[in-house]
């Protein structure tokens, strides 16, 4: 069954007298949707840090709005406040406050609050101020079953969508096979959740005994995958997947067209596979570009990410750089989208002193995802410094996101270019725009 995601909201002045409200609606919001003790009380430091630095950077008078959002899987807490006059840096993977400067000290609460939570965002939202979100994910127990053979087949199997104990079951069958997988996957209790979401949409192949012989599963529209944080008006897909299936076998066809007949009652525009199994029917999609990937023996390989357009391309204005034009043309003229690519540069414009960057890891496949969220006068530096830090930890797939519809991240491409980068594919709709994809080529690409 669907869950509705609940929401709770709370307008408070930015002053000290109202912290303990503050923090008592972010403790009982996360309680109340799902976080265990422990994370709540992550999540009530987080917001406790956040409202304190906003009270003290804010001019008097002005007040702050707190959304709590239940996900069944996690918990999204946000703040949405006037003030643009912000120093953000701690937020940073490699920020490294001193503690003999007081400015430092007075930002030390950002750093106890990006260090609290799996995740963050900042956004600008015009008219209604800036948007600091925060997601908390729910810790669920370690699964101790072993994954389960595939059984024989009773009959045929039909394709449906699936139920609590179909997940319990493909969450451990997932753990046992070989295939690109999202890791949250293979923990029965999440799978479950994200199932009930309404996020996700879950199809499963079974007989008429329950057995499983394939699933293919996607996800709508909200920070839609490893790659795809920023949202969009894209559907990411995973699989399909298949267990015990002869060759010759048709089912993966049959996950993929009954997944796009669920996409077409949807508003997506596009379904993108970033994690292609080795069953997904390339006939179904257009391939939009390869990334390499280097395991931990070394060995190199090719992954292609792939995209089926559900509705008619409603065409895009997108920033971009001038070096990576020609590049950009050429994907578009490739897949046929109308694109209107205006050149971005800065232009001695006024810009925050800090930027802040966002990061995501896969370490048991060396990755690392970097995504500009703020600018500032630094961000070529900053950039430096996580790309630094990446290699400090021997991570061989270093990539870096960059939404197109923002001038001021299409800006900052001939950075990337001289700290090694290159532009290797789009993700269309994506983001707010479409996405360039960049990877750490190991040697400055012009």
């Amino acid at each position: 069954m669907e869950h509705a995601p609940a929401d709770l909201s709370l307008s408070a002045p930015l002053d000290m007298a109202f912290l303990p409200v503050a923090t008592g609606f972010a403790e009982q919001a996360a309680l109340g949707l799902g976080l265990g003790r422990a994370e709540a009380m992550k999540l009530t430091l987080a917001s406790e840090e956040v409202f304190s630095y906003l009270c003290r950077v804010s001019p008097p008078g002005q007040g702050v709005l707190l959304k709590a959002q239940g996900r069944l899987y996690c918990v999204h807490l946000s703040f949405v406040f006037q003030t643009r006059h912000l120093d953000l840096r701690l937020l940073n993977l490699t920020a490294s406050p001193s503690l003999e400067d007081q400015a430092d000290l007075d930002e030390l609460g950002l750093l106890l609050a990006s260090r609290s939570v799996e995740r963050f965002s900042v956004q600008d939202q015009d008219e209604q101020g800036l948007r600091l979100l925060l997601i908390k994910d729910k810790a669920y127990p370690a699964d101790e079953e072993p994954p389960p053979p595939p059984p024989p087949f009773a009959g045929p199997l039909a394709v449906g969508p699936a139920q609590d104990g179909d997940l319990l079951l493909l969450a451990r069958m997932l753990r046992g096979q070989a295939e690109p997988c999202p890791h949250d996957f293979t923990i029965p209790g999440k799978l479950m959740d994200m199932g009930a979401s309404g996020e996700y949409g879950v199809l499963v192949a079974r007989d008429r005994q329950g057995n499983l012989g394939g699933a293919m599963l996607w996800r709508y529209l909200a920070e839609t995958s490893f790659w795809t944080t920023s949202g969009g008006s894209t559907v990411t897909c995973f699989g399909p997947y298949l267990f015990g299936q002869p060759a010759g076998s048709t089912l993966a066809a049959d996950l993929v067209e009954a997944c796009l007949g669920r996409l077409a009652k949807s508003d997506a525009l596009g379904l993108l596979c970033t994690m292609p199994t080795s069953s997904l029917p390339r006939e179904y999609f257009e391939k939009l570009g390869t990334l390499n990937f280097r395991d931990g023996q070394g060995q190199d390989r090719e992954l292609a990410m792939y995209y089926r357009e559900l509705r008619e391309d409603p065409g895009a204005s997108l920033w971009a750089s001038p070096e990576v034009i020609p590049f950009l043309e050429e994907q578009y003229r490739r897949l046929a989208f109308a694109r209107r690519l205006r050149p971005a540069s800065h232009q001695g414009e006024r810009r925050p002193e800090h930027s802040v960057l966002a990061s995501r890891f896969n370490r048991s496949q060396g990755q690392a995802v970097m995504h500009p969220v703020w600018d500032g006068q630094d961000l070529a530096a900053n950039l430096e410094r996580h790309l630094r830090a990446f290699l400090g930890e021997g991570l061989a797939n270093i990539f870096c996101e960059m939404d197109l519809a923002h001038a001021w991240q299409a800006a900052c491409a001939p950075s990337l270019l001289d700290l090694g980068f290159t532009p290797r594919l789009v993700l269309p709709h994506a983001g707010q725009g479409d996405l360039l994809l960049w990877q750490y080529a190991g040697e400055p690409a012009l």
